[in-house]
């Protein structure tokens, strides 16, 4: 799937077996669940952002239902990226900082 953000020792059959069990497992919970509640399987570190870059990878991976945990995951995500953010403006001079 996102064979850029998967490093080559992920790559082996094992690995990739594990992946297609989390979105089959998904897939079957999507199918079991009442009409309307989502499910969806969601990077714990975001695959692409300006600070960080997860992986594609079973550990870096969780299945989430319900708006409210999907809502809930969202919402610390971008909480962790403002602190990191503001850890990150606080080490360069404020001179520096443009906005």
């Amino acid at each position: 799937m996102l064979e850029t953000q998967t490093p080559l020792y992920a790559r082996s059959d094992d690995v990739r077996r594990e992946l297609g069990f989390i979105n089959d497992r998904a897939k079957s919970l999507r199918n079991a669940l009442p009409p309307g509640v989502p499910c969806s399987v969601r990077a714990v570190i975001p695959h692409q952002n300006e600070h960080v870059s997860g992986l594609y990878v079973p550990s870096n991976l969780t299945t989430l239902v319900g708006k409210r945990a999907i809502n809930r995951h969202e919402t610390a995500q971008r909480k962790a990226l403002k602190r990191l953010r503001r850890r990150n403006d606080a080490s360069i001079p404020r001179f520096l900082i443009t906005t």
